[in-house]
């Protein structure tokens, strides 16, 4: 998320690219040194990864003042108040998210439980749409099923939502893939995913966060999708 967010400001022409790593390790060593107070100051009224994204943008902005400022403000660049997302900033996030759907799509058969996953990792709504795109005719009961399991499946631990997943994919696929199994299998299109959007030689270093970021700020920002 660092990373998007960083970019955002490069593209702008405030940032040289050259300076990206530089920011971003400056950005890192803040949010360790302030994370107690971070952590006080989050009450739940927005989710972690908005909160957390406005911080890393304000820190960014905090950064490039810095030449003109002798010291850092006492009030924290982060008040709830600031929890709108610029416009630019839903546009570029919004290109990566397109970015990694074409990414997605090279899968071919595989593409609809990708994105099943993903959005399951990233607790974002899962509807008809999204089963649609799996082979087997469902009827309304089962259809009806399968989202409630996935809406059971929030906030589960990640090998409580293997197995969810394992049981949802054997109904869309007609087919058994044990939690273990779909684990490694999502382990090794996950690093393929990555590999083509960091490019080679890497211009990029997306991680595994970063998709479930992409994910969820993306289909928030596309209701339609």
């Amino acid at each position: 998320m660092i990373r998007i967010i960083v970019r955002v400001y490069i593209q702008r022409g405030m940032i040289s690219q050259r300076d990206q790593q530089d920011m971003i390790q400056e950005i890192n060593r803040k949010l360790i040194e302030r994370l107690p107070k971070i952590q006080k100051q989050y009450n739940g009224s927005s989710q972690l990864r908005t909160y957390f994204s406005v911080i890393v943008r304000n820190m960014c902005l905090e950064e490039l003042r810095k030449p003109f400022m002798l010291s850092e403000p006492d009030q924290p660049p982060y008040e709830s108040n600031q929890l709108s997302e610029e416009p630019v900033d839903l546009f570029l996030v919004r290109q990566e998210y397109e970015r990694l759907q074409r990414v997605l799509q090279t899968f071919g058969k595989y593409y609809p439980r990708l994105c099943l996953i993903m959005k399951c990792f990233a607790n974002v709504n899962i509807g008809d749409k999204d089963l649609s795109k799996f082979p087997v005719v469902l009827s309304s009961e089962l259809r009806f099923q399968i989202l409630d399991q996935l809406e059971s499946s929030i906030d589960e631990q990640r090998k409580d939502q293997y197995q969810i997943l394992s049981d949802i994919i054997d109904k869309l696929e007609g087919r058994r893939i044990p939690p273990e199994s779909l684990r490694k299998w999502y382990a090794s299109r996950q690093e393929e995913c990555l590999r083509l959007l960091n490019g080679k030689p890497p211009k990029s270093s997306y991680g595994a966060e970063t998709l479930i970021f992409l994910v969820e700020r993306g289909n928030l920002n596309n209701k339609s999708e």
